[in-house]
């Protein structure tokens, strides 16, 4: 699976999806590395270790439209609502896929 130091040699594709579910060696540091991908479209980091942090820095990408964050389960419920509040404020549409379970969101 990918990790943190791997994601910097995604940095110059010009990239529309990336899937990276169950990647629990990609940490916050390797998501601020995913900001970088101007041109992302979809985002599957399902079942990571992502918390609130990473997506902080994922919320600029402008044409982000597709976020699964299922299973996700240093993410909270209000984790997801200030992510969606975020991107609504700035007239960036999208849709985040975000499952609660006893493992993920809380």
């Amino acid at each position: 699976g990918f990790r943190d130091v791997d994601l910097g040699t995604l940095r110059a594709l010009p990239l529309r999806r990336l899937s990276l579910p169950s990647c629990d060696s990609v940490t916050d540091a390797g998501f601020q590395t995913l900001s970088r991908l101007s041109l992302l479209r979809e985002l599957d980091i399902s079942d990571s270790v992502v918390s609130r942090a990473g997506i902080e820095c994922l919320a600029d990408l402008a044409e982000l439209r597709v976020w699964n964050v299922d299973h996700c389960s240093n993410l909270t419920l209000a984790d997801i609502e200030w992510l969606e509040a975020q991107r609504t404020a700035h007239g960036r549409p999208f849709v985040v896929s975000a499952i609660t379970t006893e493992r993920g969101l809380k």
